[in-house]
């Protein structure tokens, strides 16, 4: 909490492919941060490209940013890194899935559509829920990912 305590801070440039995990409360005192340049990793997400630029069961590293770490910035970094936390999460559950499914046909020679992969869980069924109540609505390319899963 509170790691980077630099009023002044107005810009923050990531290195393009890293992976990383802002804490909550992190940046809480940079009120003047009114700049983000992101890894593209992060913008497709936000931007609803990550699926068209991103493979099925190889999709890279997913850099995670608390929904409270920028929370006295502007309001539009605000608003950002809220729904990227989101989108983030989702994206995170899909991946996991995926793989699961990719083991799932590694493990059987004769793919079963009756496997633990096919079955929703409780928490596959609250994350879904979380999905339909994103406001504004979830990009298309997360919606066609969960679909396809």
């Amino acid at each position: 909490t509170n790691a980077f305590m630099t009023p002044n801070l107005k810009e923050i440039t990531f290195q393009e492919n890293v992976n990383f995990n802002i804490e909550e409360s992190a940046f809480n005192e940079c009120e003047d941060l009114s700049v983000m340049k992101w890894p593209k990793i992060v913008q497709w997400i936000v931007d609803g490209k990550f699926g068209d630029q991103t493979v099925p069961g190889h999709r890279p590293p997913i850099p995670i940013i608390h929904e409270k770490a920028f929370e006295r910035c502007s309001a539009d970094i605000v608003q950002c890194c809220k729904r990227y936390s989101h989108l983030c999460e989702l994206w995170s559950w899909i991946a996991k899935r995926e793989l699961k499914h990719i083991q799932s046909i590694i493990m059987s020679s004769t793919p079963s559509h009756n496997n633990r992969y096919d079955c929703l869980c409780n928490n596959d069924i609250d994350i879904i829920k979380r999905v339909c109540k994103l406001v504004p609505p979830p990009p298309k390319d997360l919606v066609d990912a969960i679909v396809d899963d």
